[in-house]
Order: C-alpha cells, then structure tokens, then sequence
C-alpha cells in the first residue's frame, strides 16, 4: 500500500514525460503538460487528480499492471527503477515489479534531460543552501577546533553580509562567498527566485513577470 501523496507524485513524474493515465471505462486518456507551476502542482494537474481519486480502480498509468486503487489498497509498492530511477509499481504480495513506465518510451531515460520533479519550496531550498555556504566558510576558517560549527553557524545564518549575488540574464544565481569558500558556487535556482544581497533574504517573484527589473530594483535597494 502506497501513500495518496506518493502515488500523485508517482503520476506526476510521470506525466511531465507524456505518459497519460487511461480510464478503463471508456479508454479515455487524460494528461497534461502543465504538471508544475512555481512551487506547486497546477491547477489542471490537481483538478485531473481528483478526478482519478474519484474512482482509483478505474485509472491506470498506461503501461503499468496495476490501477491507483491497487497502489492505494493493495499489496503494491513504488520504488525507483534500475533503468531509469523513476517511480515504478512492485507487487511485494509476490516479489516481482511490474514494468516500468519507460518500457515503451524510446527516448527516456535521458542523461541529457532535467529528470522530472517534484514542487519545490524556494525559500526551504536557498536556505539549505545559505546553511552549507556557511557550515564551509567556518571550516576553512579553523573555527572546527574545539568550537561548536552548529552553533555559529545558527548565529550567523540572519547576520551574514559577506555573500555577494550576482543575477545573470537566464535567471540564474551565482553566490560568491570569497576567497573563505575558495571560489564561486553556483545554483541553478529558476527564474522565480530572489536573493537580497544584503542579508541573503529570500522573496518570490511572479513567475508569469520578467523577474530581470524586479530583481534589479532589489540589488539598487540594497
């Protein structure tokens, strides 16, 4: 039995490839390409879901042995392919995984392709970020001999003002932490986040806005 929230995403990942979910009533297949949206599900995804969790027997992800009921109810498990690390069914009552989903998509897996996501949170993912950037400056700076990193850290992460941000035009953030980090890191955040240079605090942008003059207008502030 598989959590609600796994199998959507399960149905999720794989749909941001083209795969439909197949109604056994009528055959009908149902899908969307608008699978994410900022940091969430799209509403078209979210209204085709609570479609099929009207009734889970009926659906199916096409190419796959088992309905979302069984995912839901029965002795079904989804764990990553060795093919492709996707999401794939396995029934535990027998030992056995079912195919996977990309038996019959010729061009995936991809190495030269993002894999599909999930949603993610902007703010949870920079802080992440911030916290690593920091737990490695006071590292190289000796503060690991006989002093509590943790707690320094903690101390710093709302007072730093040593990292400096850089924007390019394809929406990708560069953070400089100076010759204490031995160079430049940089993370590919999308173009729906913002960095205030000053004390590394995260805000959102409009993901339908040109986030360019948004962004420039918050550096001039700084």
């Amino acid at each position: 039995m598989v959590s609600e929230d796994r199998v959507k995403q399960y149905i999720a990942l794989w749909m941001q490839l083209g795969k439909p979910v197949v109604c056994d009533r009528d055959n009908q297949h149902l899908g969307t390409f608008s699978v994410i949206r900022g940091q969430s599900y799209s509403p078209d995804f979210e209204q085709l879901w609570q479609t099929i969790c009207q009734a889970p027997h009926h659906y199916h992800l096409a190419a796959t042995p088992c309905s979302i009921g069984d995912l839901l109810e029965g002795h079904w498990d989804l764990l990553p392919c060795a093919r492709c690390t996707l999401l794939q069914p396995v029934n535990e009552s027998v030992i056995e995984a079912g195919p996977c989903p990309c038996q019959d998509l010729a061009s995936w897996p991809d190495d030269n392709l993002p894999l599909p996501r999930q949603p993610i949170n902007n703010q949870d993912y920079l802080y992440k970020i911030q916290l690593r950037l920091l737990r490695e400056r006071a590292l190289l700076q000796g503060q690991g001999a006989g002093t509590d990193i943790n707690a320094d850290i903690n101390a710093d992460i709302n007072t730093d003002t040593n990292a400096d941000v850089g924007v390019n035009a394809g929406g990708d953030i560069g953070v400089n932490v100076g010759a204490n980090a031995g160079g430049d890191i940089g993370v590919n955040a999308g173009s729906d986040i913002g960095v205030d240079a000053n004390d590394f605090e995260l805000f959102d942008l409009d993901v339908d806005a040109d986030p360019k003059p948004a962004m420039a207008s918050k550096l001039a502030n700084s």
